[in-house]
């Protein structure tokens, strides 16, 4: 049955490698082009950058180096490779999803039906399709789960036996593959202390802490990564996060992020098939952030704490203490993450899931199967509705302009783009990205309140984007004063000599400041 699953899910990626770009730009995100530029560029000698120019870490170094080795040897273009590569991390997460069901207890046949849930899940299955780190995220984060497992499941000390090393190496993965991981560190610092006040098992607590240390020694060595080639411990995409978090998300963070990622959690249950229902309830976000949160942290520990066994309890409070430490974060630091970000808590929600299906069938072995039956539901419809509706529609446009810039432009034109990937990857100009997210100037520039200067020192003559984005970047995100607009750009309409319309807008950069 998993198998056949498996199959079903390859022949979904074949049909998405087999589309042609203007539709496959509908169905992965701009972001993924960023992680194509940089590998194209290093693989051209020119470091990692994404204007071939610019030094940056806006991307996640594991799939990133993944991708360089795999290169060579791909029958397809890198935004092909990456979502290969993503899938494929995705399916083989199936081998410790497999394993964990069985740890947790689970026999034939609830162990392989609760494991084709997980492949069949439509957040998993959109996720590991966009090219990004997300299929890595899938395949790592039940092997945390499972390392608290193997080293905590023993009765006493002198039964937990076993190699830990491959543990620790995946937890040395963890970071490289997704820097957020390492809220997992003080989450398994906390089982630790509570393993050994307890269950009084300090060597299973001095296990638990070193496998916490490979977590503390992957982020080292992104931080050592950063450092050697910006010079800045932190990541560029992360600090210019956090940039945004002073300007546009100051006064969302705090009541938007908690809900969102509520949400977005019960979503991973149900496959979005309850989405309509949910957004028609009015509640206020902040009483809704709250409450979800409470509601789901409450009904984890009457879970955990109403079985006898101690491997449930390890598994529903890390879950547990995992997504609440990550929704803190998401509401500190960055309101509006995408669905890729879920990859790394993902498992959470699935272990939560499973909880449930546990508890009824310690109630009822036929309320189990009733549970079993609606979960399985509401994924399928989740999974029909993403056959159905591409996910980024708006993309469209990007991928005709950068078709058409050749025609617009001159050769030694240089274009600066807010949402630059899918226009530098399709129309093979060093697009240079004025966002931020890969170029870690600007985050330098706009702190020192001098971003219309750095328009001059790149030396742009264009900037290609929607009218919304520059909006968004100049009131709400402050890069420079609204009514300097007029000063800076000037539109230019180029319609003149094309067969249709540019579909984006395109100003000159003006004088000087």
């Amino acid at each position: 049955m998993i198998v056949s699953v498996q199959v079903l899910l390859l022949l979904w990626l074949g049909w998405l490698l087999s589309l042609p770009p203007e539709e496959l730009v509908l169905r992965v995100p701009d972001d993924a082009y960023y992680y194509c530029k940089i590998v194209h560029n290093f693989c051209l000698g020119r470091g990692f950058s994404f204007d071939g120019q610019t030094p940056t870490t806006g991307v996640h170094f594991l799939h990133a180096c993944l991708l360089i080795i795999l290169r060579p040897f791909s029958p397809w273009d890198l935004p092909q490779t990456a979502i290969a590569l993503s899938f494929a991390m995705f399916l083989m997460s199936t081998v410790p999803i497999y394993v964990l069901t069985k740890r947790l207890g689970f026999d034939e046949p609830i162990r392989t039906w609760v494991t084709v849930l997980w492949l069949l899940n439509p957040n998993s299955v959109s996720a590991a399709s966009m090219g990004m780190e997300a299929g890595l995220c899938l395949l790592l984060s039940p092997l945390a789960l499972l390392a608290v497992i193997r080293v905590l499941d023993k009765k006493s000390d002198e039964e937990v036996q076993g190699p830990v090393w491959p543990w620790l190496l995946a937890m040395v993965l963890m970071p490289l593959a997704r820097s957020d991981f390492i809220l997992l560190a003080p989450v398994m610092v906390a089982l630790a202390i509570w393993v050994a006040a307890a269950y009084r098992s300090p060597k299973a607590c001095k296990r638990l802490i070193l496998v916490a240390a490979g977590l503390l020694t992957g982020y080292l060595a992104v931080v050592l990564l950063c450092t050697g080639i910006t010079g800045d411990p932190v990541q560029d995409s992360g600090a210019m996060k956090l940039l945004w978090r002073k300007t546009v998300l100051e006064q969302a963070a705090s009541e938007h992020g908690l809900a969102h990622v509520a949400i977005n959690l019960f979503w991973t249950w149900t496959g979005h098939a309850l989405a309509p229902i949910v957004s028609t309830i009015n509640v206020p976000r902040s009483v809704s952030a709250g409450g979800q949160i409470l509601a789901v942290s409450l009904l984890v520990l009457a879970l955990a704490f109403s079985s006898s066994d101690r491997r449930w309890g390890l598994a529903t409070v890390l879950a547990l203490l995992h997504i609440v430490s990550w929704s803190i974060a998401c509401s500190l630091l960055d309101a509006v993450y995408h669905g890729w970000a879920l990859g790394g808590v993902m498992y959470a929600g699935y272990v939560i899931a499973l909880a449930v299906v546990r508890w009824a069938g310690e109630r009822n072995s036929a309320l189990r199967i009733a549970v079993l039956l609606i979960w399985s539901g509401s994924l399928l419809i989740g999974d029909f509705k993403l056959r159905l509706d591409p996910p980024w529609k708006g993309q469209e446009k990007q991928y005709q302009a950068a078709r058409a810039m050749s025609l617009v432009f001159h050769h030694e034109d240089r274009i600066g783009s807010f949402n630059s990937g899918i226009l530098s990857w399709y129309s093979g100009k060093d697009v240079v990205n004025l966002d931020g997210l890969v170029n870690p100037r600007v985050r330098q520039a706009v702190l020192a309140d001098e971003f219309p200067q750095l328009l001059h020192e790149l030396r742009l003559n264009y900037v290609v984007d929607t009218q919304n984005a520059m909006l968004n970047f100049s009131t709400r995100c402050l890069y420079w004063k609204p009514d300097e607009t007029n000063e800076l750009f000037r539109f230019v309409d180029v319609s003149q000599g094309l067969e249709q319309r540019f579909p984006l807008m395109i100003w000159r950069v003006g004088r000087r400041p």
